[in-house]
């Protein structure tokens, strides 16, 4: 089984990690085992400072979860800490892996995971810069860069198409449709139009914008856990 949720935050909100998850909508009952997977769609805050015991103990508790906890990178992430994990080949793709069962998937990539696959690009813009401190609170990696999107094309002229899109943010357009907000029209948002454009059909899943909503094929995912394979 595959399950995707939204943003955590975890150390913003100081959300026990061995609590958070059971306590979100449609967090399934039945007993689960590694080869089952929840897949957090960004702003996961795990990895946010090295010396916070509060971040200690939650990647503790995660590496205690039966299941298989894999993450998108969002814009709120410690991201010159997770350069320093190591980089491996993990389901049919490059991966990064940060603890037992936690798993960091990388911008770009295309895995293939209980027989599905699954385009993942993580990443979005803050608007909040300026009440942030570089490379404390925000970090300059948290937008795609232009060899991530030189990557993620590669990646998808090989593979032609895909099930599943998971995504931090979503595209430009998308942004006003669905939330009534004027499109920032950054560079992930930008990007993310071309590959709306290159897979239309294809279900989309993302987080950043703490809404649970639908639209067409998109899905916004906040608060609800939702079984996809």
């Amino acid at each position: 089984m595959v399950f995707v949720t939204g943003d955590t935050h975890l150390s913003y909100f100081k959300e026990d990690a061995g609590k958070l998850f059971k306590r979100r909508k449609g967090f399934p009952i039945p007993a689960l085992r590694r080869t089952d997977y929840l897949i957090v769609l960004g702003d996961f805050s795990l990895f946010w400072s090295k010396k916070s015991i509060f971040n200690k103990e939650n990647i503790r508790k995660i590496q205690e979860l039966p299941y298989t906890l894999l993450f998108l990178d969002g814009n709120h992430e410690n991201f010159d800490w997770l350069e320093e994990f190591p980089v491996a080949e993990r389901f049919g793709g490059k991966v990064q892996i940060c603890g037992e069962n936690i798993v960091h998937l990388m911008r770009g990539e295309i895995y293939q995971i209980q027989e599905k696959t699954f385009f993942v690009c993580g990443g979005a813009m803050s608007h909040d810069i300026e009440f942030r401190q570089p490379h404390i609170t925000w970090w300059p990696q948290e937008q795609i860069s232009a060899e991530e999107e030189r990557h993620a094309c590669s990646n998808l002229d090989q593979a032609g198409t895909v099930d599943f899109i998971l995504t931090h943010t979503c595209p430009d357009t998308i942004v006003q449709e669905m939330f009534g907000k004027v499109p920032s029209r950054n560079a992930t948002e930008r990007f993310l139009g071309k590959v709306a454009a290159r897979l239309p059909d294809v279900p989309w899943y993302f987080g950043h914008h703490h809404e649970d909503t639908d639209l067409g094929r998109y899905h916004a995912i906040y608060n609800r856990v939702l079984r996809i394979v």
